[in-house]
């Protein structure tokens, strides 16, 4: 089986990737990862018309790959402030067109959205709102039908605006959400409301400001990285990929948010100490 995994990362940022490369290849050794630096990026910006922001990079990354390489077996698009704790079975052997973790953490499951949300997924439940900085893809037409969209919204084409209703700046993510659940495509939540495992974003929760304070409470039980309750009334959770998710942020990934004894499980898969 074929895998590649590709992510965009401007050089020196997120330790220049090298904690998500590292973990997805501490688990996956097979897997065959493409980064695209500060040039590729630039040449994407070029290519596609976004802007800085990068907020409708996503579909441009992928369209960008297979126009240039092989589809394989499976493509996953992963972000560079992701850490990979645990062997990806479901992305593996998953029978799906696309697979994405949820976007939202049990918490928020009654918090209003929906201003959040384009017009045909204004109802949509926050638990089934998914993130698009982890990304499974087998089926090739997930990604020219996710582009499509994409593109169309940043362009502002008066008949995806119609159709679909005024979207908020995370461009990628509604189109994403848009795609994954209106154009029938056999997809799948890597971590649905109710399941035992974290594939990104839903285990984060915190107070203060900190929406990471959840991972202080992460460890190791000499198998699985696990995140306990803590009396969110969640259960307890297998962590396979976590994701620090929200802006763009020099110093994402620190290791100063978890607690000094997983911090060695860390170093052993990321070759990093802090």
């Amino acid at each position: 089986m074929q895998i590649t995994a590709i992510m965009l990362c401007d050089d020196g940022m997120y330790f220049d990737g090298l904690k998500t490369i590292n973990s997805l290849k501490y688990f996956h050794p097979e897997i065959n990862i493409v980064k695209y630096g500060t040039a590729e990026i630039k040449a994407l910006k070029d290519k596609y018309k976004f802007d800085d922001s990068l907020w409708f990079s996503d579909s441009c990354l992928l369209d960008d790959f297979i126009s240039k390489n092989e589809f394989p077996d499976i493509l996953i698009k992963i972000g560079a402030d992701c850490i990979v704790l645990d062997t990806l079975d479901e992305v593996l052997n998953g029978n799906y067109d696309v697979a994405c973790p949820r976007n939202d953490p049990d918490q928020i499951e009654g918090r209003d959205e929906k201003h959040n949300r384009p017009d045909i997924l204004r109802e949509l439940p926050n638990r089934n709102w998914v993130n698009a900085d982890f990304i499974a893809i087998k089926n090739i037409d997930f990604i020219h039908a996710y582009h499509s969209q994409n593109m169309r919204y940043q362009n502002g084409v008066e008949w995806a605006l119609k159709d679909f209703g005024k979207v908020y700046k995370g461009d990628s993510m509604s189109s994403l959400n848009v795609v994954f659940h209106c154009n029938g495509f056999n997809a799948k939540i890597l971590d649905p409301f109710g399941s035992d495992l974290i594939y990104g974003g839903s285990g984060n929760w915190g107070k203060d400001g900190n929406s990471w304070s959840s991972w202080q409470d992460i460890y190791f039980d000499g198998t699985k990285s696990i995140m306990p309750d803590g009396g969110r009334g969640t259960g307890v959770r297998t962590v396979k990929c976590l994701h620090q998710g929200g802006g763009y942020k020099s110093d994402k990934l620190n290791f100063g948010l978890f607690n000094t004894e997983f911090r060695k499980h860390l170093e052993k898969i990321t070759g990093f100490s802090n």
